[in-house]
């Protein structure tokens, strides 16, 4: 924060420094004078190891939430000493600038200048109430940091972190152009995202093996993104441009907190930018320019975003991005199988996709206590799905459905941090809305049917928590409360002319994303005592509730019994005998069924963590934590007909479907470490072993209907458990001229296969295939993931680290969904280059060759219909002003 002297404006910007990685600003408090700031007495436990002054206080503001700022003069590779032990912020600081000629002043509440001795001499500018330090350099980490030290620029709050959180940074971000966001994840140990849909742009993350369903939570600043719709692969459908991402916040257990409530597998949280990541130096504006182009029909992807200072305390942000991207060539080399119904000339058809996004943001920090950040953003996704038709009278077309979708996200967020202990208030409130538009094309008996589709989904949710201080004679404790709830409006119009009797023709396309109810609301409280500064332990408590409601319907053929009776008369006017029927003979016609679904359901889960801190920088960790699911609008309410003009006798709901329960063991290590081989250089890792038991998952089977007399494909809890085991590591090492990390996963995954039929009837699903009683339908709904997974990403940086080549190497087993063949993935090796130019403080440019062997492979969590693409170049403009 930099301020001007007596009788000029004050105004308020963002100043960073260059260290081993990227720190940036939040709002700050104003400075007061060194009488009158209010010192925080609180204590910490500090294991830091002699280290630049850059790194230790980004390790202390990691740990403490102050904010630390020092001056230009103040040489930000000074080293500082040890600091081992429970201490103050003060305290911790005063034994780390020992012997190194600089000192400390606290000029706010939870703030601190650092400065040299002879600077602090001369402190009648710090008894100015008029005047404050010009030109600061302000470091911020914690949760809003966005790069740091760690694997691909992970903060170091991940290393100080006692659970199975990864973060993908705005440094990785900006470094890997992508054809969807989902792609930033794939260097995520025990993280995917599924490619089944690959010629739609949303995205549905997997962790653990767990996906679909709001299994696992994806929020774009905590917003949740909820919208599901059945077809051909994943479920899931989140739209999110990677053009205002800062940072991808990863939680892969769930739990206690806000963004535990209907949280079976953990959370993907896509946090946007804010102002101070443009505002720079001294200035009260800010701009900036990405602009990515490349090969293999990565034809365009740039944005613009500005933000203003428009007050000591306001700031406006905004910006605009538009993407392009044609349908891929697969790669040349390599021996895959490839569908002609889906590839022509090597060419995967309609990978394409056309998309915008748009975002304005205000931040107010409205008394130096209080903040207040509303925000909207907007995506806009255009494409299509569908093949090349390869028999009947219209060989050789296509069939294509084109769709048109647009998700808007609303969040308001007020914090209230006094000077107090017992208070440190977060309120959110959010809104998200999806609309779906398709046109469904549709070849049936050699004729392409069309009908129009609107599926949309809006969630309103919100959270408070509070979290409170106390020294306590059994030592310091920390206490986090607060409530969360979110209520789902589904809603599907279709304008399909194909009556059938009752039937109005709709009912194949309504059910996928059926319109109805779905309300969640959660209390939850956690306590962290630390009784030494080596142990921590924290134990929570939450009580999940959910009800959905809604009309689910299924089709049947009601029969008419044959009533006719004839007769033979004898006419006499005539004399002659005739024949003579009253009643109908038999008949039968369509008839839907409509079930009234209004179930609730509740769950107390309670979760434990113990973090361990013996050894500077390493810290043992065991956690576990019980979750709790309920199904969804599609899950519950699913029901309908495969597509227009099918037979309608296909799907039901299932009222009796119940929640899924999960519990998961954690065990782990965090080890951070700067000086660790030489003084310059920084060390970090953190390894978990994971055992994970989920009851009642929910898949796709049979259920059988008295009405009709007959079994339709519906949802249904597995009986048993299913598994995920597995451990998951990441580490880096950094010395300035050169690094080197990876990531890896080893998963095994056992689902459960039987459930519980209707008595021991085993008729026809009325398909042309017959089923077993109990059989699962499993291919459309249990992703596996490879049961290993591999990054490894290394890099030489010149020209004082102005010029960096790297390359990342990524290796997978396979893996598969259910029995379909077509989803089963073969190994793969899969290199890339990349590499980036530093001009000056404004300008970079970035290049990268993915797959640069030009392999043919399929991806994991995708499908041999659809195969990654080929070798791509791409080439990333980078401008601030």
């Amino acid at each position: 924060m930099l301020y001007r002297v007596a009788g000029e404006r004050r105004r308020f910007c963002f100043a960073s420094m260059l260290l081993s990685s990227v720190a940036f600003a939040v709002p700050a408090y104003a400075q007061t004078s060194a009488g009158s700031a209010a010192v925080e007495t609180s204590v910490y436990d500090f294991n830091l190891q002699p280290s630049v002054l850059g790194s230790t206080v980004a390790r202390i503001g990691a740990l403490t939430g102050w904010r630390i700022f020092y001056g230009g003069d103040v040489p930000s590779d000074t080293l500082t000493t040890a600091v081992s032990g429970r201490f103050s912020v003060t305290e911790a600081l005063g034994l780390a600038l020992q012997g190194t000629g600089l000192q400390y002043q606290v000029t706010g509440p939870r703030s601190v200048s650092i400065a040299s001795s002879m600077s602090f001499d001369d402190i009648s500018y710090m008894n100015d109430p008029e005047a404050t330090l010009l030109e600061p350099v302000f470091v911020t980490t914690g949760v809003q940091g966005a790069s740091g030290a760690g694997f691909m620029g992970t903060p170091d709050w991940v290393y100080d972190t006692a659970g199975s959180v990864s973060v993908v940074s705005r440094e990785a971000i900006l470094g890997a152009p992508s054809r969807s966001a989902g792609d930033l994840l794939d260097n995520v140990a025990g993280v995917y995202a599924n490619r089944s849909n690959g010629q739609d742009p949303g995205i549905s993350v997997n962790i653990r093996g767990l996906q679909d369903q709001n299994r696992v939570v994806t929020m774009v600043d905590g917003a949740r993104q909820n919208f599901q719709i059945a077809g051909h692969g994943t479920t899931s459908r989140a739209y999110v441009d990677s053009a205002f991402i800062r940072e991808i916040d990863i939680d892969k257990m769930g739990g206690s907190g806000v963004g535990g409530a209907g949280n079976l597998g953990g959370s993907v949280n896509f946090r946007t930018i804010i102002a101070d990541d443009l505002i720079t130096g001294d200035k009260d504006w800010g701009l900036s320019f990405n602009g990515t182009g490349g090969s293999n029909e990565f034809n365009f992807d740039g944005s613009i975003a500005a933000a203003t200072q428009l007050t000591d305390s306001f700031s406006v942000l905004a910006g605009y991005s538009r993407k392009k991207i044609g349908a891929y060539e697969i790669g040349t080399n390599g021996d895959i199988e490839l569908n002609p119904e889906t590839t022509s000339d090597n060419v995967s058809v309609f990978t394409g996709s056309e998309v915008e996004s748009s975002i304005l943001k205000a931040e107010a920090q409205l008394t130096d206590d209080l903040d207040l950040t509303l925000s909207w953003l907007r995506n806009s996704s255009k494409f299509s799905t569908g093949g090349y038709i390869t028999a009947g009278t219209l060989e050789g077309g296509t069939q294509e459905s084109e769709y048109d979708v647009v998700n808007n996200t609303f969040t308001a967020n007020l914090g209230w941090d006094p000077v107090s202990d017992l208070v440190d208030l977060d309120v959110n409130l959010w809104y998200n809305h999806l609309q779906n538009d398709q046109e469904f094309e549709q070849l049936l008996i050699g004729v392409i049917l069309a009908a129009p589709a609107h599926y949309e989904l809006g969630t309103f949710g919100g959270s408070i928590d509070n979290t409170s201080f106390f020294e306590t004679p059994l030592g310091d404790l920390t206490v986090n409360y607060g409530i969360e709830g979110f209520h789902d409006d589904g809603k599907t119009e279709v304008d399909a002319d194909f009556p059938m009797d009752e039937l109005t023709g709709n009912e194949g396309l309504t059910g996928p994303n059926p319109t109805g109810t779905r309300d969640v609301f959660s209390g939850f409280a956690s306590a962290t005592l630390e009784p030494t500064d080596w142990l921590s332990l924290t134990g929570g408590l939450r009580y999940d509730w959910y009800r959905i409601k809604g009309i689910g319907s299924y089709a049947w053929i009601r029969k008419h019994p044959n009533t006719r009776v004839c007769e033979r008369v004898l006419d006499e006017s005539t004399g002659s005998w005739r024949q003579v029927c009253t009643g109908e003979k038999a008949w039968q016609e369509w008839a839907k069924e409509d079930v009234d679904i209004d179930r609730s359901d509740g769950a107390f889960l309670p979760s434990v963590t113990a973090a361990f801190g013996p050894w500077d920088g390493l810290q043992p960790f065991v956690r576990y934590a019980k979750t709790f699911r309920p199904p969804t609008l599609m899950e519950q309410l699913w029901g309908g007909q495969h597509y227009i003009g099918s037979s309608p006798l296909s799907f039901a709901p299932n009222p009796d479907l119940k929640a899924e329960r999960a519990d998961t063991y954690e065990i782990g290590v965090n080890y951070a470490r700067d000086g660790w081989l030489q003084w310059d250089d920084s060390f970090r890792m953190k390894a978990v072993g994971f055992f994970r038991k989920v009851d009642d998952y929910i898949a796709l089977g049979h259920v059988y209907k008295e009405t009709g007399e007959r079994a339709y494909q519906s949802f249904v809890n597995l009986n048993g458990a299913s598994y995920m085991k597995g451990i998951e590591f990441e580490a880096n090492y950094d010395v300035g001229r050169f690094y080197i990390g990876a990531s890896a996963t080893l998963l095994d995954t056992d689902y459960a296969d039987t459930y519980t039929y209707y008595g021991e009837r085993a008729p026809g699903s009325g398909t042309s295939k017959p089923f077993k009683p109990g059989d699962v339908l499993s291919s459309d709904t249990l992703y596996v993931p490879p049961t290993f997974y591999l990054t490894m990403d290394a890099g030489l940086r010149f020209f004082d680290e102005r010029l960096t080549l790297g390359g990342r190497l990524t290796h997978s087993n396979g893996g598969k969904a259910g029995d379909i063949e077509t989803y089963d993935v073969e190994n793969y090796t899969v290199y890339d280059l990349y590499g980036s130019w530093v001009f000056n403080d404004t300008a970079a440019l970035r290049f990268a060759i993915d797959n640069v062997t030009d392999l043919a492979y399929v991806p994991s969590m995708g499908t041999a219909d659809l195969p990654a693409p080929g070798r791509t170049f791409t080439a990333s403009l980078n401008l601030t002003f």
